[in-house]
């Protein structure tokens, strides 16, 4: 189902005594929504939200140079 927005977000994490910085984007219909996930996601490694905004989009699109590049930094 596609949800109204897309959720940007930048949150800050702590794992192994040491601090990392992380983005990334959630489909989502409410702050609350994305919110949940995020905790959800993270886990106990949550320390920080430092952003998150609903993007006035329900789909992200890219260059295709750039979606390689997310998939080999995630996957590669």
């Amino acid at each position: 189902m596609l949800r109204e927005y897309c959720a940007y977000f930048i949150v800050e994490t702590y794992f192994d005594n040491e601090t990392k910085e992380e983005a990334g984007f959630y489909p989502a219909d409410t702050f609350g929504e994305a919110m949940t996930y995020i905790e959800e996601y993270f886990g106990d490694e949550l320390c920080v939200v430092k952003h998150l905004e609903l993007l006035d989009s329900s789909l992200l699109h890219m260059r295709p140079e750039v979606a390689k590049e997310i998939v080999a930094y995630n996957y590669g």
